[in-house]
């Protein structure tokens, strides 16, 4: 496909291509593509095709934002794909499956740009939490629909949304 939408590097050195057909990794050194793509029939695939976004943790786990398909996590030492999906109202669950965007903070939490706010993973408990929008609350967010995040070093959360501008959490 032609239509990349994230590129990232694993430790190995093998470039990561996220596309509308799936995921391609290029062995830089081979100059080879090898499509990883989704499959209803196996556990080891991707549960979506529409791969958005990409993230590289601390501990070198690859994490992939989908289009309607929530995230897929691999560190490739194990089975290769985690998937985590949306329901709402269950904290072990994100609360939308479209993933735009993720930072880490410096415990390690997962932050994931949805479009109903920030979903929030604890890797050690597996749950989510949410910051979402609230008219009735200024300190929330002014838009739910968020495209992008920064964590600062101070630990602060920078978030871009698409409809409420820019949006600022002291953590």
């Amino acid at each position: 496909s032609n239509r990349i939408r994230t590129i990232f590097e694993n430790n190995e050195g093998i470039l990561f291509l996220g596309t509308r057909a799936g995921l391609y990794a290029f062995n830089t050194s081979e100059q080879k593509f090898v499509r990883i793509a989704g499959s209803e029939n196996t556990i080891t695939s991707l549960n979506s095709n529409s791969v958005i976004c990409s993230y590289v943790d601390t501990q070198a786990g690859i994490w992939l934002g989908t289009y309607y398909g929530g995230v897929n996590y691999s560190n490739f030492d194990s089975k290769p794909f985690v998937i985590y999906k949306s329901k709402d109202d269950d904290l072990h669950f994100m609360n939308n499956p479209n993933i735009f965007a993720f930072n880490e903070d410096l415990n390690g939490n997962l932050y994931l740009c949805t479009e109903k706010g920030i979903n929030i993973l604890n890797k050690n408990t597996n749950t989510f939490r949410y910051l979402v929008s609230n008219p009735q609350n200024s300190n929330s967010l002014r838009h739910n629909d968020t495209k992008s995040i920064v964590i600062d070093k101070k630990g602060n959360l920078w978030i871009g949304t698409n409809g409420g501008g820019l949006n600022y959490y002291s953590m």
